[in-house]
């Protein structure tokens, strides 16, 4: 957690985006639910500690367009990495990244999901266009949203 807040956090800026513990107190945490049968519970808990680096970071949609433009922009990784990271080595993966065509249009992306929350980071290479989605309801679509947002942005013929 350290290391990855001095290396990447925060010469980034990214002020809202870090490993979150779950005794210490975040300004503006978001609270997880869950929907049964129409009502809404608060999702089971979960220390934050257990998944570490598979689900225990926290962020807010400009950190994660942030971090996307500076990826992209060669800040993070070589060029050679980032190649690699977006070439599909089998079933459409990339390294740490789904890589497909929606309507088209080639994107690369990834979701998540943990107790309470559920998110989306797509990235739209030609178009230069990064569309997150965080929601704190577990039986959302990430994904559907952030496909709606997209194929609105970029006009595609009968959506």
């Amino acid at each position: 957690a350290d290391y990855v807040g001095t290396q990447f956090l925060a010469p980034l800026g990214m002020s809202n985006t870090g490993y979150d513990v779950s005794g210490e107190v975040l300004p503006m945490r978001a609270r997880g639910y869950d929907v049964r049968k129409g009502k809404a519970y608060n999702a089971d808990y979960l220390d934050m500690s257990l998944p570490y680096a598979a689900g225990s970071l926290y962020s807010t949609v400009d950190d994660l367009a942030t971090w996307e433009e500076a990826l992209q922009s060669g800040k993070l990784i070589k060029a050679a990495s980032l190649t690699a990271m977006f070439t599909n080595w089998g079933d459409g993966y990339g390294f740490g990244e789904f890589i497909g065509k929606t309507f088209g249009h080639t994107r690369y992306f990834h979701s998540g999901g943990i107790n309470g929350f559920v998110s989306e980071l797509d990235y739209y290479p030609a178009e230069n266009l990064t569309v997150a989605v965080l929601t704190n309801q577990t039986n959302t679509s990430p994904d559907t949203i952030a496909t709606n947002f997209a194929t609105a942005y970029l006009k595609v013929p009968g959506r």
